[in-house]
C-alpha cells in the first residue's frame, strides 16, 4: 500500500472516529415531550459537553419561556436541579437510545430526541 493510501485511510479514521466521540454524554440535544400533553414544559434542551439544560416551559403570565437548569448524568440516570417560578424543583430519570423517562413536580414525563419544536 502506498503512503498516500495509507494516510488518506488514518484520516478518514481519525475524522470518524473523532465523530463518533464528540458528545460528552448521550443527552446532549433536544429532547420533546411525548407524554403528558398537558404538561406545562414542552421541551429539555441538554448542552454538549456541559452541565446545564434549558426547559421550555409555558406560563399563564409570560406563555413561552425557557428555565436553565444544572443536571448531572451516569450511567443512563439524570438529575435536574433549579428553580422555577421561586420554587427549587428536581426531576430524577433514566434515558436510553431516544427515550427520557423523569419524575419530579407533576408525575413523570417521558421525552423523546429530535428537532426543537413547540
Amino acid at each position: 500500500m502506498t503512503t498516500t493510501k495509507m494516510t488518506m485511510r488514518a484520516a478518514w479514521f481519525l475524522a470518524l472516529t473523532f465523530c463518533a466521540c464528540s458528545h460528552e454524554h448521550g443527552l446532549a440535544g433536544n429532547w420533546n415531550l411525548e407524554s403528558p400533553k398537558d404538561a406545562r414544559i414542552s421541551h429539555i434542551e441538554f448542552e454538549d459537553g456541559g452541565k446545564r439544560a434549558q426547559l421550555g416551559v409555558t406560563s399563564d403570565q409570560q406563555g413561552h419561556g425557557h428555565v436553565l437548569l444544572e443536571y448531572a448524568e451516569a450511567n443512563g440516570t439524570v438529575v435536574l436541579n433549579g428553580a422555577w417560578e421561586g420554587h427549587d424543583v428536581q426531576w430524577t430519570g433514566k434515558f436510553a437510545d431516544d427515550q427520557l423517562l423523569l419524575q419530579g413536580p407533576g408525575g413523570e414525563m417521558v421525552f423523546h430526541r429530535g428537532e426543537h419544536r413547540h
